[in-house]
């Protein structure tokens, strides 16, 4: 699941417009032969990530901005319980509950009888079953 964060954080990146709409400086640096590589990932599978970690995001907004903080701004998760004003121990908790809540998201055979394992309330999600 990991993999597939990162690889979609890439293409995030590599896709990122800014307020005005004009593309992030990453396209125009592989224009002039900067290395910024290619993301791993097909359009169709980052956008299905990408609604997954919206839907984090809407439901727990704490754990899908360690989500973000995480992923797409590259911060640690020292870095990232500074931001959020909670404990490093906290912002591990709750960056493995988003990438949990992700994976069942995409994989809901994994979680078969759509058991709401979590409770946003502390520090984790609840109510992600169809």
């Amino acid at each position: 699941m990991q993999w597939l964060l990162v690889s979609w954080a890439h293409w995030r990146r590599t896709q990122a417009t800014d307020a005005k709409g004009y593309p992030h400086q990453a396209p125009f640096r592989a224009l002039l032969g900067g290395s910024i590589g290619t993301p791993g990932i097909d359009d169709e599978s980052a956008e299905k990530v990408d609604k997954a970690v919206c839907r984090v995001r809407e439901r727990c907004p704490d754990m899908g901005e360690v989500l973000i903080l995480y992923y797409l701004e590259g911060k640690t998760v020292s870095r990232i319980a500074r931001h959020v004003s909670k404990s490093s121990e906290h912002a591990r908790r709750l960056l493995a509950q988003g990438e949990t809540a992700v994976d069942y998201i995409l994989n809901p055979l994994k979680n078969p009888l759509h058991i709401p394992i979590f409770k946003c309330k502390f520090g984790v999600m609840s109510g992600f079953a169809r």
